[in-house]
């Protein structure tokens, strides 16, 4: 028989008293750079709450979930060892550096193509500009 699914049922209990649920994935660093659950940053919620009481109680609802991660660079969730937007970003500026580069060196050894046919050599000791 199967066991019936009852994350819901502690979320009931606080509306009885007038607390506060707050559900989704847990986030670090989120946004800001603290740690966000859902789109709610952890840090902040708790600073209104100071000098008051509280009674805090996590509890993970889907154990075997893997979290994503969050890039620290762009803020793209991902999974695995790299953010797919960071790699993309970081592979095309380096194309465009390498392209110019590129290009710059194809001028250099035309200029330098161009200030040899000015030369003209007199003696066997040096060139004489045209």
């Amino acid at each position: 028989m199967a066991k019936p699914d009852t994350t819901e049922e502690p979320a009931l209990i606080p509306e009885a008293i007038g607390a506060e649920v707050i559900r989704g994935l847990v986030r670090y660093p989120g946004h800001l750079g603290d740690v966000e659950v859902g789109s709610v940053d952890i840090g902040e919620y708790l600073y209104e709450l100071k000098e008051h009481e509280v009674m805090m109680i996590v509890a993970p609802l889907n154990p075997m979930q893997e979290m994503p991660t969050l890039c620290g660079l762009c803020g793209t969730p991902y999974h695995g060892g790299e953010c797919p937007m960071s790699r993309a970003e970081r592979e095309e500026a380096k194309r465009v550096i390498e392209e110019r580069l590129s290009q710059e060196r194809e001028e250099c050894l035309q200029d330098r193509g161009e200030h040899k046919a000015r030369w003209v050599t007199s003696s066997p000791a040096g060139g004489q500009l045209q």
